[in-house]
């Protein structure tokens, strides 16, 4: 892309700003595989359905890993960016750990709900995106790099 002078844009559930989603003669990267995004319906799948439909896609940016415990009962945990909040609703559930805040909207990505950093916000709590500890990502140049100052995440 870089070669080319295109952008690369991802995308979950293919809802987005539009200054975020990808234009003409970029390069559009999913999150979500089209035949699910395009087919889901909570009255054809049901919940238990649609998160089957996502492990079958068995995709490397879909994931949940315990990291490590923190201080006062909080913990750490790895989350892919194609992740879904039904997923994390379940392990979640499974796990014994929970999120402080959330949005309600089960099959938004993790990746696309931090990318606006406005999701989970309310009057008396943060975002989603403040609750993030480290970002890992492959830059403009190809490369992988992780970012873990405070300072910078907040920017």
């Amino acid at each position: 892309a870089k070669s080319e002078g295109r952008r690369i844009r991802c995308a979950g559930m293919k809802h987005s700003w539009s200054h975020m989603f990808s234009d003409d003669g970029e390069i559009l990267v999913y999150l979500l595989p089209l035949t699910l995004t395009d087919t889901i319906s909570f009255t054809r799948n049901g919940l238990d359905k649609l998160e089957d439909k996502i492990r079958e896609w068995n995709s490397d940016l879909s994931s949940i890993e315990f990291v490590s415990e923190l201080e006062a009962g909080h913990a750490a945990v790895r989350v892919g960016a194609a992740t879904t909040n039904l997923e994390m609703l379940n392990w979640s559930n499974q796990q014994g750990w929970t999120l402080p805040l959330d949005i309600i909207a089960v099959m938004i990505t993790y990746g696309g709900s931090n990318a606006m950093i406005c999701h989970g916000a309310g009057l008396h709590s943060k975002t989603l995106s403040d609750l993030v500890l480290k970002l890992e990502f492959i830059d403009a140049n190809g490369d992988y790099r992780t970012e873990d100052n405070p300072d910078k995440l907040k920017a």
